[in-house]
């Protein structure tokens, strides 16, 4: 009877495969079989990574010491990295930060105090960039960056963008979620495009993704411009894509704030829905079309999925709800067509 170490490599990488990365992450003794399984095993070992940012930093020094590297650059297919950035007691998260202005004053004179914090929030980034570089990373898919920065102002202390991106910029991607909704990651001056524009970045990167999540601090309707293409007057189709969720609502605590515009105080709501049912039409078929923003109603913040795909349908969502969700109440669109975006008034900033 032929033992499990004695089957061809292809036969036993198919089962490892089956096993997957949890397998050995619930006993990394699993590894240590003998020698020729170790080999075949560890690719799949180190084929997903979830990091936080004490984990990458490890990860760095462990990567400096040893010829990990190379192997994990070629393994790896799925990345995801949560930070989450500190708190301070002189804040307020359930209120906008500006009505504090004399705790943003003592804040932002003390120097010191930003580049420390802006050092250890960006560390972990600059850390996984340097893991993943674009050039050697060959076969990463999936990549998820969640950014939360507690309660200090996110304009107090911004994202740098080199990182991010270096690791959007991965050819092999097919599958993005960006979570940066704790900072305004690149910070425009007014009436101006940022240096480093990331809408436009993500844009160029829509023919090749199956699917996009994204929430950003800052974000503009470019995010959603169908990509030019020669050939085709009305953009470059989308022939992959089948899932597109912009979350245009950032909770502030017992409220939600939209996203600042890349070159005006708001992002426009009501033009990037248009964008996105351009986008549609790009689609050959697409399964998930979805724009999630905010109401108030009865003094009560209230967050909504408003789906292009499947057309018209509008749920309530709570906070804590995965993005992707198709269980919430249904309902008739609160916004309507003359609406979109502008029912939160001056309470929705």
């Amino acid at each position: 009877m032929t033992g499990l170490l004695d089957l061809a490599a292809e036969l036993l990488l198919q089962i490892l495969e089956d096993l997957g990365p949890e397998f050995f992450r619930q006993d990394i003794r699993r590894l240590a079989i003998c020698k020729r399984w170790h080999a075949l095993a560890w690719p799949t070992f180190i084929a997903e990574l979830n990091l936080s940012s004490s984990s990458t930093l490890r990860l760095t020094y462990i990567s400096k010491r040893s010829a990990f590297l190379t192997p994990l650059r070629h393994s790896v297919k799925t990345a995801r990295l949560s930070l989450q950035g500190d708190n301070d007691s002189s804040f307020c998260s359930s209120a906008n930060p500006l009505n504090h202005p004399k705790a943003l004053e003592s804040y932002f004179q003390d120097e010191v105090t930003l580049d420390e914090r802006s050092a250890r929030l960006n560390a972990p980034l600059h850390a996984l960039a340097s893991i993943l570089p674009p050039d050697s990373t060959t076969r990463l898919r999936s990549l998820q960056l969640r950014v939360h920065g507690g309660n200090i102002p996110p304009s107090y202390l911004p994202l740098h963008p080199a990182p991010v991106l270096s690791l959007v910029s991965i050819v092999s991607l097919t599958s993005l979620d960006l979570d940066l909704a704790g900072h305004v990651t690149f910070w425009p001056e007014e009436n101006r495009m940022p240096e480093v524009h990331l809408c436009a970045v993500l844009n160029n990167l829509l023919p090749q993704l199956v699917s996009l999540r994204c929430r950003m601090g800052s974000m503009c309707e470019h995010l959603l411009h169908p990509p030019t293409c020669d050939d085709h007057e009305g953009g470059k189709p989308l022939k992959r894509m089948k899932e597109l969720i912009v979350n245009a609502s950032i909770p502030t605590g017992a409220h939600y704030r939209y996203p600042f515009g890349c070159r005006r105080p708001r992002v426009d709501v009501k033009a990037m829905k248009r964008q996105m049912e351009r986008l549609v039409g790009l689609m050959e078929n697409p399964r998930l079309v979805r724009l999630m923003c905010h109401a108030v109603e009865y003094d009560v913040y209230q967050l909504y999925a408003r789906d292009v795909v499947p057309r018209g349908r509008c749920l309530v969502m709570r906070a804590d709800e995965a993005w992707d969700t198709e269980g919430g109440k249904r309902m008739v669109d609160p916004f309507g067509e003359d609406k979109d975006g502008g029912v939160v008034g001056e309470a929705g900033l």
